[in-house]
């Protein structure tokens, strides 16, 4: 009985080891190919990551999507700015950098004039915190609309597992919805507004993607959410080790630019000691 005993335990243990969990960063129509803010590459990362998800539905015990949402009057959307106080001016293009200086300078004007104080101490913040400048993105992932959906190839693939697991829901988690902060990572906004939870640190999220046995990463952009999401889940990942996290190496593409930024990521997570593999040998080893 003891025999046969540890040989259960054995198998349920090996079992749990070949399993992992799926967290997949902003795969949304906005960041593919059409999408106002698209990532070449990012099509055929998707493909990549939905075809390794229906080869491996009985293997991946949870999967978590996050999606970016935003609001058209997001800080880091054009509209939010301008280069008269009074509104006249103009709005900001696409990918301009709004510096601490610009705003205290008054070369940038914050749209809501009541929002001066707090564009100069958020700028000033942000650049503090070394990551970046204020980005003028292209409004994307908006609320309510096609771009803020999952991809149509991985919404098939996410259907196809939650069937096979008798209906389990796919875990989402949205970032980004508060008007006046910067949510690269999915585990907390660029400068936490101590006013809204949704913008501080993702406790339960942190503790529900640390339950994983495994934890396998991929989505958009290698550069930036990937990036940053990734970082500060293994700021917090202890005492487990970094090797039970799994990056996608062709499971996701940069911001177009941003190859540096990308690189370093990826040098970064391999001197942590996190695994980087291809979707094709992501369960294996």
């Amino acid at each position: 009985n003891y025999f046969k005993s540890s040989q259960f335990m054995s198998a349920v243990i090996l079992e749990s080891m070949s399993k992992a969990s799926l967290l997949l960063i902003d795969v949304q129509n906005d960041f593919h190919a059409g999408g106002s803010l698209a990532v070449p590459g990012a099509d055929a990362d998707s493909l990549r990551i939905a075809e390794m998800i229906e080869a491996n539905l009985d293997k991946i015990e949870d999967i978590y999507v996050t999606l970016d949402s935003h609001h058209r009057e997001h800080i880091a959307h054009a509209k939010s700015w301008n280069t008269k106080a009074d509104g006249s001016g103009s709005f900001p293009t696409p990918f301009t950098l709004i510096s601490h200086a610009d705003v205290v300078e008054g070369r940038w004007f914050p749209t809501n004039r009541a929002n001066q104080k707090y564009a100069e101490d958020y700028t000033r913040a942000l650049e503090e915190k070394g990551r970046f400048k204020l980005t003028i993105w292209p409004d994307h992932c908006i609320i309510g609309t096609h771009g803020n959906n999952v991809v149509d190839r991985l919404q098939v693939a996410l259907n196809a597992w939650s069937a096979a697991h008798g209906g389990k829901a796919v875990k989402v988690v949205r970032k980004g919805e508060n008007d006046i902060t910067e949510m690269y990572s999915a585990i907390e906004a660029e400068v936490p507004v101590a006013a809204d939870p949704r913008t501080q640190t993702n406790t339960q999220f942190v503790n529900d993607l640390k339950r994983s046995t495994r934890l396998i990463i991929g989505g958009q952009a290698l550069s930036h959410c990937v990036n940053y999401t990734t970082r500060d889940l293994l700021r917090y990942w202890g005492p487990r080790n970094p090797s039970e996290l799994t990056l996608l190496i062709d499971g996701c593409s940069p911001v177009p630019g941003c190859d540096a930024d990308a690189e370093l990521f990826i040098n970064d997570m391999r001197a942590a000691n996190v695994q980087l593999k291809l979707t094709t040998d992501a369960f294996s080893g």
